[in-house]
């Protein structure tokens, strides 16, 4: 019997007067065949040979006559997944582009906190217009605390709207940021437009003459004795001192003490008790302040400039 078919398998041992070698020889057809021989055969696994002779009762093929009909051909480089590459990179960027549909907003990158304020509180449903590297032209409004977060946002420079005022700032791409967005104090803040009037003969330039004030705090006609004395200095947008200006103080708002400033741009409140008190400059800036009842306090306002602070 002739088998042709290719080595596997291949094993050599030395017996007694030569060197047994045993393989599995495999048809074409799929079929395998065990061969044994003593036969010296300088074959490797993969070539294709004829091995002639008997098959005993344990389906082995005693082999006495070997044939090479080729060598095994050398190994081929597996190819390289081009397909399985480029398809898993599709995935990914449908899998980011997914994402930030559902999300709303890119993924990554700084987050943006803001909260938009109006005589010193803030004002819920108000409209934002954040423009940038990442922008979001469609107004977004605040929610009940007054801020909207914007989150993913690229590194540059940034506008924020609100109204009539517009914010610029930085943000490095990776770092949280928070920023509080004011319309200016006006008339609104303050309970009244008409005029400030005059305080009477021998009270200190500046003190309370109008707007009420607590238990007490600055009262109508002069500075009562005790308490703290908040000296607000305001600045107009040539840093030089802001003349006439109305500034206005309070616990709950700037409307309690409202008074103007003096030819040095500063207005002084005195007799003020311990407690966070709102000063807000018309046309300007606001702030809180921490007095404690006993010490001096001083703080320093601008006017708005076209910038918030």
């Amino acid at each position: 019997m002739t088998i042709e078919g290719s080595i596997s398998d291949i094993q050599r041992q030395p017996v007694e007067g030569g060197t047994r070698t045993m393989f599995r020889l495999r048809s074409a057809d799929g079929k395998g065949t065990q061969v044994e021989t003593r036969l010296d055969v300088p074959y490797n696994n993969g070539d294709v040979v004829q091995a002639s002779g008997e098959i005993n009762s344990d389906l082995v093929l005693t082999a006495i006559s070997i044939m090479k009909v080729r060598q095994a051909l050398p190994p081929q480089p597996k190819p390289f997944p081009w397909l399985w590459v480029a398809l898993g990179g599709a995935l990914i960027v449908i899998g980011v582009m997914a994402y930030r549909m559902s999300s709303g907003s890119p993924s990554g990158g700084s987050t943006l906190t803001v909260t938009a304020m109006d005589c010193g509180k803030s004002v819920s449903g108000a409209s934002l217009t954040l423009t940038g590297p990442t922008g979001y032209p469609t107004p977004i409004s605040t929610g009940k605390d007054g801020s909207h977060e914007f989150s993913g946002l690229a590194k540059g420079s940034y506008q924020i709207t609100f109204g009539k005022i517009n914010e610029s700032f930085e943000l490095d791409g990776s770092s949280p940021k928070s920023v509080k967005i004011a319309q200016k104090a006006g008339p609104s803040c303050f309970g009244s437009s008409t005029p400030v009037p005059k305080p009477p003969a021998g009270t200190p330039s500046g003190s309370a003459v109008s707007g009420g004030a607590p238990s007490g705090g600055a009262a109508s006609g002069g500075a009562p004795s005790g308490g703290s004395t908040l000296t607000v200095r305001v600045l107009n947008c040539q840093k030089g001192p802001a003349i006439n200006v109305r500034v206005g103080v309070g616990t709950i708002s700037p409307k309690q003490f409202v008074n103007s400033t003096d030819p040095k741009g500063e207005s002084v409140f005195s007799g003020l008790k311990p407690g966070t008190y709102l000063v807000a400059a018309e046309g300007g800036q606001e702030k809180p302040v921490v007095v404690n009842g006993t010490s001096p306090q001083f703080v320093l306002l601008e006017l708005n400039c076209g910038r918030v602070p």
